[in-house]
């Protein structure tokens, strides 16, 4: 305590303000500020939903207890089913026969989408 420190001089509040000084009040006036109590007040109401709404989804229309999914399956009750799809031979051979028919025409038509067109004289 026996070495005094030069004080720093404050500045009055009876003293006026220099031009500088009231350049910069005027500055820091014009600055943005906001009060975060307010912004979130209104802008984060407790009761906002921000847009995400749910959405009721019907049930699938699945059947879960149905009466043929209960119990074993009978041999002969499926046996009886299988050959009402059945084909005979004759069906089958004319089913290879459309099959056939239908692949030669596919290749006709995309052969000839390939074929080069003869030069008119």
């Amino acid at each position: 305590m026996d070495e005094q420190q030069p004080r720093v001089a404050r500045k009055s509040i009876l003293k006026p303000e220099t031009e500088k000084e009231k350049e910069r009040r005027k500055s820091l006036e014009k600055r943005a500020h906001f009060d975060e109590a307010n912004i979130k007040v209104t802008l984060h109401p407790e009761d906002k939903d921000y847009g995400f709404m749910k959405i009721p989804e019907c049930n699938t229309p699945y059947e879960r207890n149905r009466p043929s999914d209960v119990g074993p399956v009978d041999p002969g009750e499926l046996a009886r089913r299988l050959a009402e799809f059945e084909m005979t031979e004759e069906e089958m051979k004319a089913r290879e026969e459309r099959k056939k028919s239908f692949e030669n025409k596919k290749k006709a038509h995309y052969h000839q989408e390939f074929k080069k067109p003869k030069p008119e004289d």
